[in-house]
């Protein structure tokens, strides 16, 4: 009996142990069906999410091969007009090249007669100048000979007009020393009647005596006279006398004062009214 429930007592022992494996193994089978569900809609997901991004990209690349088509093709017409632009430059510069050769060709000709021209020009034009030069050394010759006969000429003309100059500065000369002569005597004769007005205007009084008159007259004349000899030429000059020649007369006038006549005069003065003379 002791084995037999030992028996069942492991035999209960042994179906808990493979009820609770059984258990754990329905759970973990459980978890791994949720996992793989969540795996299988990920993965589904994902598949969406790169069959979209594929079409995207598919789509992206089909734009950009068609723009780069286009790009192509516009790149393609602007060669092929470069192409032609070129070809038509080309012609032209061609042609160009054609009509400079012509053109050159044509100017060395031109240069070669324009040589055979400059070369005969240069010849006569040489010529020309030797003849020019032999003519400009006669005339500068004959002009030579012409100057040396004006210049002889001038020298006797300037002769002849140097000695009716001096002909004439002479005669020039006599009148004006004839002319300072009578205005010396004129500026004596204004100096005198000063004096005499002077003298008047000393005493006051112009009225005198017939006889008082003569008698004074007589005496500035004698005065006058020798004054006229003492003093030379150049000093009796209005323009060159000097302050001295001025102040002579004026120290004779003043020895008058004292005479007998002319107190004589004042005297008679006074006491009648004789006859007035200028």
């Amino acid at each position: 009996m002791s084995n037999m429930s030992e028996l069942l007592a492991r035999l209960a022992e042994r179906e808990q142990a493979r009820f609770a494996a059984e258990q754990e193994a329905k759970i973990r089978i459980r978890e791994a069906e949720s996992k793989t569900t969540l795996a299988a809609q990920e993965f589904m997901e994902l598949r969406r999410a790169n069959e979209q991004e594929l079409k995207v990209l598919r789509a992206k690349a089909e734009k950009t091969l068609r723009d780069a088509a286009y790009k192509c093709q516009q790149d393609v017409h602007a060669a092929q007009a470069q192409v032609t632009e070129a070809e038509a430059f080309a012609d032209q510069a061609e042609k160009r090249q054609r009509s400079a050769d012509a053109i050159a060709f044509a100017y060395l000709e031109k240069v070669k007669h324009m040589e055979v021209h400059v070369q005969r020009r240069t010849k006569k034009a040489e010529d020309n100048n030797t003849e020019l030069q032999r003519c400009m050394d006669t005339r500068v010759k004959r002009v030579e000979k012409q100057n040396i006969g004006r210049v002889a000429n001038m020298e006797a003309h300037a002769k002849e007009v140097c000695a009716v100059s001096k002909v004439a500065l002479e005669t020039v000369s006599e009148e004006l020393q004839d002319q300072v002569a009578k205005a010396h005597v004129r500026s004596e004769g204004r100096v005198r009647f000063k004096e005499l007005c002077h003298l008047a205007s000393t005493f006051g009084n112009y009225d005198m005596s017939r006889d008082t008159y003569f008698h004074v007259k007589h005496e500035l004349i004698d005065l006058w006279h020798k004054q006229k000899a003492a003093v030379p030429l150049g000093l009796t000059c209005p323009r060159t006398a000097s302050p001295m020649a001025e102040i002579a007369p004026q120290k004779d006038v003043l020895a008058l004062k004292d005479s007998s006549a002319i107190k004589d005069t004042v005297g008679h003065a006074t006491a009648s009214r004789p006859q007035r003379f200028g």
